[in-house]
């Protein structure tokens, strides 16, 4: 279930971008909150960390970049809260 669980939350598309990527750039806080609680269902809180958090797309960005050059860090800023 786990090896299912990590495929599903690290999937990308072709230019290499996650959930995360997509939800950030489409400003899509529910997606974020509801990848975010699956995530912490699914895998530790280290595993989220370098796995999910620090992803990164065909550019070699990874959310909180993508976030940061849209100008939508505040989306991010939410799910932490």
């Amino acid at each position: 279930m786990e090896e299912i669980n990590n495929k599903l939350l690290l999937a990308t598309d072709d230019m290499g971008r996650s959930a995360w990527h997509l939800a950030v750039e489409g400003s899509n806080l529910e997606a974020l909150l509801k990848i975010w609680q699956w995530a912490n269902e699914a895998q530790t809180r280290e595993e989220i960390k370098y796995k999910l958090l620090l992803a990164t797309d065909n550019m070699g960005r990874n959310i909180w970049q993508v976030a940061a050059d849209q100008e939508k860090l505040t989306q991010l800023q939410q799910m932490w809260e």
